[in-house]
């Protein structure tokens, strides 16, 4: 016969696991949402502003190839070479130098070691003025050419999507109000905005290297920075009221 510890000890567990049941029903219930879905005739729709803008940044690639009988050889003609180079970059303070590419490897004939190569390159940015753009011809005694970009400089291309950005928020409500006034619907809502900055890409003025004997002697080439477009996109959802 079971004792009447034991009976009360069986009421309350089945008490706790009848509590805990209806926990488990109440947790699996669907949460109803507060917020209703707005009805109408909901339009997806898009504007964009652009405008094309004078690129006032410049960055130009030099590089230089040596060859000798040994590492040390080639090290010692490309440190030469760049100590030259960034002697003309001192009389020009605003513009910012950056190495990259060093290397020294070994040239094989017959599986045997013929003679060592190296390069390093310099590259340079500043604004896109002439009297900035003197250094192309002054470095180019000491390295070869490579490459130049152009692109809109960090200040001017916030300022320009700053008013990109005003302009652009315009036309979108004054679009949107005049799909509304099309529908014969003067009643209309806004429901969500996307604005999107795409990325602006960069201007290059790519040329054939010529060899390291010419390249020394080669003047600075022509060249014209061009425009970078900058546009801002608008799209977002339109109610129309019921």
């Amino acid at each position: 016969m079971p004792t009447k510890q034991t009976q009360s000890n069986r009421s309350l567990f089945f008490s706790l696991a009848s509590f805990a049941l209806l926990l488990c029903a109440l947790s699996i219930q669907p949460v109803q949402a507060d917020d209703k879905q707005p009805s109408g005739h909901k339009i997806h729709f898009s504007i964009t502003e652009s405008e094309n803008v004078g690129n006032d940044r410049v960055s130009i690639t030099f590089s230089h190839v040596a060859q000798g009988a040994t590492p040390q050889s080639v090290t010692e003609q490309i440190n030469k070479r760049m100590k030259s180079a960034f002697a003309v970059l001192k009389r020009y303070p605003d513009i910012v130098a950056q190495t990259s590419q060093y290397n020294i490897y070994p040239v094989y004939q017959k599986q045997l070691i013929s003679h060592w190569r190296g390069q390093q390159s310099l590259s340079i940015h500043f604004e896109n003025r002439p009297q900035e753009m003197a250094v192309l011809d002054e470095i180019q005694p000491h390295l070869e050419y490579k490459s130049m970009q152009f692109s809109v400089s960090d200040t001017r291309r916030k300022e320009v999507l700053e008013q990109l950005t005003r302009k652009a928020i315009q036309t979108y409500r004054q679009r949107a109000q005049l799909i509304a006034s099309e529908f014969a619907n003067a009643k209309y809502q806004l429901l969500e905005t996307h604005i999107n900055t795409p990325n602006i890409p960069v201007a290059r003025a790519l040329y054939a290297r010529a060899e390291t004997a010419m390249a020394s002697d080669m003047s600075a080439p022509n060249v014209a920075a061009g425009e970078s477009k900058i546009q801002i996109q608008i799209s977002g959802r339109l109610l129309l009221k019921e």
